[in-house]
């Protein structure tokens, strides 16, 4: 896990050093850093496809469709990483939430996110928050891939496919929430699993290969209804209402 982490924190903060950052201070629009950053994706997925290639043919070794679950451990009859995913995700959020909340360095970064130019007039070094942010945002990618590679196939594709399902949590739990991007990641997933494992048996098997618009749905929805997703919602309010009716 560290490794992973160090090893997606570094591509991040180059992805943001090299490209981003030259187009920040030429001006960029939001959407043009998008397609950037799009374009950045694909030509790490060529790369990977192109390296786990040269693996197969050079050393005779499978470099796709292939699991780490058979070097997990079992508790309790079932895979470690049962647990081990849910505790960490936990750890995670408090340790996020604590430095976001409680330290200098956290506090400079939401104040970066509000306004960035009002945050360099009062001595924060914004470039330095931004570096940090891209680490630690390709560091946590990075141990969702460790994680995930001792449950789910690995693949160089893996990541395209999972691009809807993980806007569709951010937007559902609400993009400025921890907990919330929390929630929805376990909404949309539990939906797409359970779900369609449902109609395909209630309905038939032909289901299944429409799973993937299962978070587009999510995305529509919850942009139509409540753009803030989750977080943003007014549970007091709603309860308060519900009581009076």
């Amino acid at each position: 896990i560290p490794i992973a982490f160090a090893i997606s924190g570094v591509v991040a903060v180059a992805l943001y050093t090299f490209i981003l950052k030259p187009l920040i201070r030429k001006g960029a629009s939001q959407a043009i850093q998008m397609v950037a950053t799009l374009a950045f994706d694909l030509i790490m997925i060529a790369v990977l496809n192109i390296t786990a290639d040269y693996i197969v043919k050079t050393f005779k070794v499978t470099s796709r469709e292939f699991t780490l679950r058979s070097y997990d451990a079992e508790f309790m009859g079932l895979p470690l990483i049962v647990f081990v995913a849910p505790a960490v995700v936990i750890i995670l959020a408090i340790t996020l939430h604590i430095m976001l909340r409680k330290t200098k360095f956290g506090i400079a970064m939401r104040a970066v996110t509000e306004n960035p130019d009002l945050s360099g007039t009062v001595g924060i070094n914004v470039k330095l928050v931004y570096g940090v942010s891209w680490l630690f945002g390709g560091g946590l990618a990075g141990i969702a891939g460790a994680l995930m590679s001792l449950w789910f196939q690995g693949d160089p594709n893996l990541g395209p496919q999972l691009i809807p399902s993980i806007f569709a949590a951010s937007i559902v739990g609400g993009f400025l929430s921890i907990y919330g991007a929390i929630a929805g990641g376990l909404l949309v997933g539990l939906t797409e699993v359970l779900g369609t494992r449902f109609l395909a048996g209630e309905i038939g098997s032909w289901l299944i290969a429409y799973r993937p618009l299962i978070p587009l749905v999510f995305i529509v929805v919850t942009l139509l209804l409540a753009p803030r997703g989750l977080a943003g919602i007014n549970w007091s309010k709603l309860r308060r209402h519900g009581s009076r009716s």
